[in-house]
């Protein structure tokens, strides 16, 4: 459990770990934080989504356009993509990234994102969260151990949204 309040950054990280040979295995993880303010809650209606750029792997690729297809098709909302970091301009960033293929604009990962022990396995995730602050908008990064793990990152970060037209 956790209480966000004022310009709070939550950060949720879990683990899963499914043994060789178990089928049919299914996990689930909660983050129970209170918001204490507004300032706290991160909108993401006209976010900028960031990706690699040059040639990439068909899951890394898939990773971005699913990302934005289902938040268009459930919310409504379009979401803009780019290889370059956005300035100042920007309202909200969702930078996917994957460890084994850093990209350009990787110093604007927070250092925990390439870190994190759930990216020292093949197909391992993790999402970081940094809430909007006077100097910098919302931000979220999805970063995969490789492009499948990108895509199990998206996939993860779609079913924890929380949904509703023209928001996410």
């Amino acid at each position: 459990h956790g209480v966000l309040d004022d310009h709070a950054r939550a950060v949720f990280q879990g683990k899963i770990v499914v043994q060789a040979g178990a089928q049919k295995s299914d996990g689930h993880q909660l983050n129970r934080a209170l918001l204490l303010s507004d300032a706290a809650e991160i909108d993401f209606a006209r976010a900028t989504v960031v990706v690699r750029g040059g040639e990439r792997p068909a899951a890394e690729s898939a990773a971005e356009r699913v990302l934005i297809e289902e938040v268009s098709r459930k919310t409504g909302l379009a979401w803009n993509s780019t290889t370059e970091w956005p300035g100042k301009e920007a309202t909200a960033i969702i930078a996917l990234s994957v460890k084994s293929a850093p990209p350009a604009w990787k110093g604007q990962l927070p250092a925990e994102a390439l870190t994190a022990a759930t990216l020292e396995a093949a197909e391992g995730f993790s999402i970081r969260v940094q809430a909007r602050t006077a100097n910098q908008p919302a931000m979220v990064f999805v970063t995969g151990a490789d492009p499948r793990g990108l895509l199990f990152g998206v996939g993860k970060l779609l079913r924890s949204a929380n949904w509703g037209p023209n928001r996410w």
